[in-house]
């Protein structure tokens, strides 16, 4: 029971730490959370997407342009269908995935490491940047990290156990994982032969046997990109036509992208993800990281694998001109955590020697890593929502707005009206919002026009002639009524 408790605080903390000031932080949503949702919306209630497509692989935007992949669409339409659609429900998606990712990192660490250090790893993770950014945004960013660490956790128990089944799992993590984000059909190569690589090495007198299970599993999934291509043009390979540029091309993206000030200190260049003069890993946690990387090139071990993981993630993003987008490398954190508690170890065993250099030493570190996390969580939660690079990033604050005016014109019984111009400011959040708390579509109203009796008004405009403001606390809209009083009741938080 006691060695339970530890593992449950850090669920605990995750949890707050992904929950805490939910949809305050970041304060809206953003243009692709809103086709995903809305998308998610429409399935789970049709079974078609806003295209009329009858359950369909991928899902193209409105801009007609945007390809949105399968994996969180879906997982946002299963639980709409269980829990009712709204955008927390929606935001819960990528808290899940997050979870059970932190969930399977543990079982990870702790069959590499001692208890302790597994412990250690596990606050490394869920205190690391982009783990609480991503997890609290609604787009596909978070999914690498479930697949790279399903696909992990496959490798180390097919390692344990020598099964079968592990080898399935592992392929199906990389399958799955090249259509959960656009940036994995860069990744999941790379994996895929060091995976076999890994197998045929790793016990050369079954290494067919392995190598053939493992690529049964897998190749269906690569082999189906020409029809996919063909069916969904542009949504496997985002319509680029690859030219074969100079070595130092690739190699260029690939060191870019493995860039120390990128990966721990510069903010995202993606506007949604970027928080100013953090990076995407924890700064705090660079001593850990670099002390484990020269232990793990002491020894040829598993480590050694976990280490040419993080360092071939990125080999393929000259394809794509991918370089600056620290949440790309969501993918590669797995790899980084592993090392990292690696190193970790190193110091903690010197620690608890008598030497008192190394208890100082060690001492400080924590400290340091304490202090860096302790200024991102207040920056983050406190500081980051406020910005005007934040607020022009996620406009969309408009979810309260709707839902004030499903549960007024629902229990008051009126028709509900939106002005034009908030209707069509948003895209698919907008939509989103309507087909999450409405049973029919919103009337549109212009300004001008008489607003029937018994109706009900989210517009921009304050105060209009003859119609009764509701108090709603809603700004920068309001709630307009005509002729009949609402009282504050039925106004529902």
């Amino acid at each position: 029971m006691k060695q339970i408790i530890p593992w449950i605080s850090i669920l605990i903390i995750a949890t707050f730490l992904l929950t805490f000031k939910f949809l305050k932080v970041p304060p809206g949503i953003e243009t692709d959370e809103g086709a995903i949702a809305y998308n998610a919306a429409l399935i789970s209630k049709t079974l078609h997407d806003q295209n009329g497509r009858f359950l369909p692989f991928f899902i193209l935007s409105s801009d007609k342009i945007d390809w949105k992949q399968p994996v969180t669409i879906y997982s946002s339409a299963i639980l709409f269908k269980l829990f009712g659609t709204s955008l927390s429900v929606f935001k819960l998606v990528n808290v899940f995935t997050a979870l059970a990712s932190l969930l399977m990192m543990s079982l990870v660490l702790r069959e590499l490491f001692t208890e302790k250090l597994a412990l250690i790893g596990s606050i490394i993770f869920i205190t690391t940047p982009i783990f609480i950014i991503a997890s609290r945004i609604g787009t596909e960013a978070i999914t690498p990290l479930f697949f790279a660490t399903s696909w992990l956790l496959s490798i180390v128990y097919f390692q344990k156990q020598k099964k079968s089944l592990f080898l399935v799992t592992t392929a199906l993590s990389l399958g799955i994982g090249f259509y959960s984000y656009k940036g994995m059909r860069l990744i999941v190569p790379p994996w895929t032969i060091l995976t076999g690589i890994y197998l045929y090495l790793s016990d050369t007198r079954k290494a067919r046997t392995n190598l053939t299970t493992f690529l049964i599993t897998l190749l269906p999934f690569f082999l189906i990109t020409p029809v996919l291509e063909n069916k969904y043009a542009g949504a496997v390979f985002d319509r680029r036509q690859f030219t074969l540029e100079s070595y130092r091309h690739y190699i260029y993206y690939w060191f870019s992208n493995l860039e120390p000030s990128l990966i721990f200190v510069r903010g995202d260049m993606g506007r949604i993800f970027s928080v100013e003069k953090f990076g995407t890993f924890s700064l705090g946690a660079l001593p850990f990281f670099l002390i484990g990387i020269k232990k793990v090139t002491e020894k040829n071990n598993f480590y050694t694998f976990v280490l040419i993981a993080f360092l071939i993630t990125p080999i393929f993003f000259g394809l794509s001109g991918a370089m600056g987008d620290g949440h790309r490398l969501v993918a590669m954190m797995p790899a980084y955590i592993i090392i990292t508690t690696l190193g970790a170890g190193v110091l903690f065993e010197k620690s608890t020697f008598k030497n008192i250099t190394s208890r100082i030493i060690f001492t400080s570190l924590i400290i340091f890593f304490l202090a860096h996390t302790t200024n991102f969580i207040r920056y983050y939660f406190f500081v980051y929502p406020n910005l005007r690079e934040t607020r022009e990033a996620f406009q969309n604050t408009f979810n309260e707005a709707f839902y004030k005016l499903s549960q007024i014109s629902s229990n008051n019984h009126l028709t509900p009206y939106i002005q034009d111009d908030v209707y069509y400011s948003h895209g698919e959040g907008i939509k989103f919002f309507e087909t999450a708390y409405f049973k029919n579509p919103l009337l549109i109203w212009k300004p001008g026009q008489n607003l029937p009796p018994k109706s009900i008004l989210l517009t921009q405009i304050k105060q209009i002639e003859n119609l009764k403001t509701i108090e709603a606390d809603i700004s920068p809209l309001y709630i307009l009524e005509n002729e009949k009083t609402i009282s504050p009741d039925s106004i529902r938080n």
